[in-house]
């Protein structure tokens, strides 16, 4: 109110105030005021730096006029430059605001040519900079967004992930469950799992090759004393060989032990010992021992008369080797005690599983068959003297008495007999029944442990088992550890030198309690004869095993 009064008192003359430059470069012209101690102090006011005159004053026109007439030139001069300092600290528009609060509207924009030119250049750069801030603040929206899309589409992926693989966990334990269970009423029912073996490599063989590089190895894995289930991997040049090799032993039965082998073929040295090899292929072949005792109750096909009944013999034969004991005169319960004793090589277990005994009556022009019996090679128990009294297949209730004896080749020792072993290992049932093995087993040379190790992988699966991973053996790629993962300081080790030597081909003696088929014999093991070891290939007065030893 104080303000307007004094406009209308002293009307504004145009072009008789200083300047204010502002903090943002404009300028401001105060209308013909600024130079009176009151406009000055009205100015200071404004902005907050002087109190209200008037109220100051009492509300006494009087004492206004007196307070201000007692002014000097220099407090005039101190306040209008105090009003110029403060000026700069404002921007144009926050002093005009602050002027209209107070009522004062004497002043304007002033507009000079050079500092408009200077002014407008600093606003179209005041412009760029904030149109650049603001399209760095929408890319910086926009690369937020997309990384928020995409960590929500990873968080939906690892969620989807996680529930899968929790499915899988479950159904693993599910399955896991299932063929515990099933292992269990197998187990009591007698019924063998299903042995799925894989090795997957040799560490530390430099140690054995002797500092011999370029040399192939290879392993060859079996189940004890049944080389017919014997697998053998391809040969590697490599002294830590990863062969990633297996499968499933056929005819594993409960107790049964693993034999693995790991051997060094050597080409120039094969070729050289190529012909010493045949004498020493007794040594490292299965031999079956055959002892031919008797014959019961055969049947007549000769004429009758005078005693002409019929003169059997026995004619054996395993694969192609075929051998036959003397031919005993019109008599239909024959016992033999003579040129009964035979061996044969079984060098392939598939051509040569099976033993079959005919019993052929001797004629002038063709000899008959009173009847004859089969016997798989594979139900024998290696090792150990068997009995047998069975039927006669078209024998008429004829019987034929017979014992026989397996001496299983040397475990794991391949068909190229003049490769050199490096070493041998063995898993108990115990390490690897129920629950499957995965770890290192020592090789052991003779009675000597090496520095050398073999990673094995042994899994168990019951018979029938059909879970989502019974087709997944442990060979296949995609349930594959590779040996390089695995040191031989963080898995499993067991010590084979033991098992080793419990492998040992030992013949027991007849005395001792014997698996019998049929009725037991009549005749006493006193009575039967007990020569030296077999001492030369298969022939018809071979050497058979003692029987007391």
């Amino acid at each position: 109110i104080y303000s307007r009064l004094l406009a209308e008192a002293e009307p504004a003359s145009p072009l008789s105030s200083p300047v204010l430059r502002m903090l943002d470069g404009r300028f401001m012209r105060l209308l013909g005021r600024g130079h009176q101690p009151h406009d000055a102090w009205v100015l200071l006011h404004a902005v907050g730096r002087r109190e209200s005159l008037w109220q100051k004053a009492g509300g006494s026109v009087e004492r206004v006029r007196a307070e201000l007439e007692g002014y000097t030139w220099e407090d005039l001069q101190k306040h209008r430059d105090e009003l110029l300092a403060i000026a700069r600290t404002f921007s144009f528009d926050d002093l005009a605001k602050a002027f209209r609060d107070k009522g004062i509207d004497w002043f304007v924009e002033e507009m000079r040519p050079v500092d408009a030119e200077a002014l407008h250049r600093q606003r179209a750069e005041q412009a760029e900079a904030v149109r650049q801030r603001h399209q760095d603040a929408v890319e910086r929206a926009l690369k937020m967004a997309e990384r928020t899309a995409l960590l929500q589409i990873q968080v939906d992926e690892a969620k989807g992930h996680a529930q899968s693989l929790l499915q899988e966990q479950l159904q693993l334990q599910q399955e896991q469950a299932q063929k515990t269970e099933m292992l269990r009423e197998q187990w009591k029912a007698g019924i063998p799992p299903e042995v799925y073996v894989t090795v997957d490599g040799a560490q530390g063989l430099q140690n054995v090759l002797g500092g011999l590089r370029d040399v192939d190895t290879y392993c060859v894995i079996e189940v004890a004393k049944k080389p017919y289930t014997r697998l053998q991997s391809p040969a590697l040049s490599d002294p830590n060989p990863v062969w990633d090799f297996g499968g499933l032993l056929q005819d594993w039965m409960f107790g049964d032990a693993l034999a693995f082998a790991v051997f060094s073929k050597d080409g120039s040295q094969s070729t050289q010992a190529r012909g010493s090899a045949e004498a020493q292929e007794v040594n490292h072949t299965t031999v079956l021992y055959l002892q031919v005792v008797a014959a019961h109750h055969l049947r007549n096909t000769d004429t009758g008369v005078l005693g002409d009944v019929s003169d059997p013999y026995v004619l054996a034969q395993v694969g192609e080797t075929k051998q036959k004991t003397p031919t005993i005169d019109n008599n239909l319960d024959p016992v033999w005690t003579e040129g009964n004793q035979f061996s044969f090589n079984v060098v392939d277990h598939d051509k040569d599983r099976y033993l079959e005994l005919n019993v052929m009556n001797h004629n002038v022009v063709t000899d008959d068959s009173l009847g004859s019996v089969k016997v798989d090679l594979r139900t024998l128990e290696p090792g150990q003297w068997r009995h047998f009294r069975l039927p006669l297949e078209e024998g008429s209730g004829a019987e034929l008495e017979f014992d026989a004896f397996l001496k299983p080749a040397e475990a794991c020792k391949p068909h190229e007999h003049t490769d050199k072993l490096l070493g041998r290992a063995a898993l108990e049932m115990n390490s690897f029944y129920p629950r499957g093995f995965d770890g290192a087993i020592p090789l052991v040379l003779g009675d000597q442990p090496t520095q050398a190790v073999l990673h094995v992988i042994v899994e168990i699966d019951p018979q029938g088992f059909a879970g989502s991973q019974a087709g997944s053996r442990p060979g296949s790629p995609s349930n594959r550890r590779r040996l390089s993962s695995k040191s031989p300081t963080n898995v499993q080790r067991v010590d084979s030198a033991a098992s080793i030597g419990s492998h040992k081909t030992v013949l027991p003696t007849m005395n001792s309690q014997a698996n019998f088929d049929g009725s037991p014999s009549s005749r006493s093991s006193k009575q039967r004869r007990q020569p030296p070891p077999l001492q030369t290939g298969s022939h018809s007065d071979a050497r058979l095993p003692p029987k007391n030893t």
